[in-house]
């Protein structure tokens, strides 16, 4: 039994999250999975700074590995789905960002995101992520099947596998220690032992983004990543 959590802030009025909604959302009917579209608050204000992990790098504009508004807007989206209450009735929950649509084969992707689960169960991975890129990154744990595991930076975290006998351990993380980037949270606070598929299964639709207040695309950012 799967759950698909779909992060959006404006589904019915952005173009892009229009966009992705009925492309995730068809997935999810065409493949038996349980879908969840959350709408989350833009925030506009300074986040906090008492409980953040890098007090002092928080400003009112984004920047170079600084943190705004919208960072802290992104992470309680993340944390909020991950600490949903109904995740404990699903062997495993999905969680995809609201500008995200999927860039393969739709059976392709469901017979993976099975082998992923086995992956996490027997390698102890706490999040599988299907939409990151494994170059230029630290790939601490070899490769198992096509999963590069312990890989740091988790960058992005646009959508990625959580298996149900580790949502209470992120659950509880997320509730105890500070906040940041949810990338960065995963992987320099909470230390959670991070999957990334050799293929990207899903890719970011390019365009304005909250988060950074800049456009977002395959010539301002990894081209492998946008579609």
């Amino acid at each position: 039994k799967i759950k698909l959590m779909h992060l959006t802030t404006e589904p019915e009025t952005n173009p892009k999250e229009i966009r992705s909604v009925k492309n995730i959302k068809a997935f999810c009917n065409e493949m038996g999975i349980d879908y969840d579209l959350r709408v989350n608050k833009i925030w506009t204000e300074m986040p906090p700074k008492d409980t953040c992990n890098r007090p002092d790098v928080v400003q009112e504009k984004p920047g170079y590995y600084k943190l705004a508004a919208g960072h802290y807007g992104c992470y309680l989206a993340h944390k909020n789905a991950i600490c949903d209450e109904d995740n404990v009735n699903y062997d495993y929950v999905l969680i995809v960002e609201g500008d995200v649509v999927i860039d393969s084969d739709w059976n392709e992707l469901y017979e993976s995101l099975k082998r992923f689960a086995r992956i996490s169960t027997e390698k102890d991975m706490d999040v599988i992520g299907f939409g990151n890129p494994w170059q230029d990154r630290n790939l601490n744990g070899g490769k198992y099947e096509d999963i590069f595991l312990d890989v740091t930076p988790f960058i992005p975290a646009q959508s990625y596998l959580i298996t149900k006998d580790k949502v209470a351990k992120i659950k509880q993380l997320l509730e105890t220690t500070p906040w940041d980037a949810i990338d960065l949270w995963m992987c320099n606070v909470a230390r959670l032992r991070i999957g990334t598929a050799e293929k990207i299964y899903t890719k970011h639709l390019p365009g304005f983004s909250i988060i950074e207040q800049t456009i977002k695309d395959a010539d301002t950012d990894n081209p492998l990543i946008f579609l």
